[in-house]
């Protein structure tokens, strides 16, 4: 058995008087523990009968004790956390109707402080840096820096799975795998309607975070994929990797588009109603990238 250094879970039961022994609390401290290649157990006198069951179904089985259910969504919630909090840097390969590109991504947190690094490497080759909410996406060769204010509920770098994600999806576990090196759980996410596209994701066994993730058509064909080549996580953190390029800036021209709150229809655009699952969450005034030319504003 493996077990896990940090708890994953606190509970407290209490228990009735019984046989001479007074009332009292019970308090339970989880740990999470893989088990090897060997998967047999014995039923002891403390239990009526043991099981195996996936993780993703007791997120959402109706009627199941609470702790439980606690626990297994707080296992999924380490998705998210893991792709907010975690210090990971390494190589990523997208690909997509037969076209490959990679990436040298980056992410550090210290403290309250947030930092990524995207440096593409084929194609125009331009590099994102961040801090916080304040994006630098620099273009060498046209020598442009466009300076702008990220939405603060953008999306991470890597995918996450969000905490009501099973009102849409069915989650279900499809074994493990390796990827870049890693040992990685792979969880299908299929969609309950037609709004959406399936997901296949390969999560880092110790970490929680994606080394993987493709999205699936109608006969389960990959339609694009994002996949580690190369990772390290829990690195030591170096925000200078990512501050130093926001301040080196000699010989760019900087560039701080506009963007203003705006309405869709105030923009032409009409939304009748949106589907399930889904919700409007801004719309925004702005002009577009300098690099691709024009002035025409644009609504997002």
């Amino acid at each position: 058995l493996n077990i896990h250094d940090a708890t994953i879970d606190k509970d407290r039961n209490h228990i009735q008087e019984h046989n001479g022994v007074p009332a009292h609390w019970h308090y339970d401290v989880r740990y999470v523990v893989h088990a090897g290649e060997d998967e047999a157990y014995t039923v002891s006198e403390e239990s009526h009968d043991l099981a195996w069951r996936t993780i993703a179904d007791l997120a959402v089985e109706v009627g199941i004790d609470a702790s439980v259910q606690r626990m297994a969504r707080k296992w999924l919630a380490r998705i998210h956390v893991a792709a907010h909090e975690r210090n990971y840097q390494g190589t990523l390969v997208f690909s997509a109707d037969g076209a490959l590109s990679s990436a040298r991504v980056a992410h550090f947190c210290e403290g309250t402080q947030s930092y990524e690094r995207i440096e593409v490497l084929d194609g125009r080759m331009q590099q994102i840096y961040r801090h916080n909410d304040r994006v630098f996406t620099l273009w060498p060769r046209s020598r442009v820096a466009v300076v702008e204010e990220r939405d603060p509920r953008q999306a991470s770098l890597r995918p996450v799975i969000e905490p009501r994600a099973e009102e849409s999806y069915e989650l279900r576990e499809q074994g493990a795998e390796h990827v870049a090196g890693r040992e990685a759980q792979i969880l299908l996410l299929s969609p309950r309607d037609a709004y959406r596209f399936a997901q296949r994701l390969w999560i880092d066994s110790r970490s929680g975070l994606v080394l993987r993730a493709d999205v699936l058509g109608e006969r389960q064909q990959v339609l694009e994929s994002s996949a580690f080549s190369q990772v390290e996580i829990d690195v030591k953190p170096k925000p200078k990797s990512v501050l130093l390029p926001m301040k080196q800036l000699d010989g760019y021209r900087k560039v701080r588009p506009s963007q203003v709150p705006t309405q869709l229809d105030n923009e032409g655009w009409v939304l009748n109603s949106v589907p399930p699952g889904f919700q409007l969450s801004s719309c925004t005034r702005r002009t577009p990238d300098p690099v691709e030319g024009g002035r025409v504003s644009a609504s997002v």
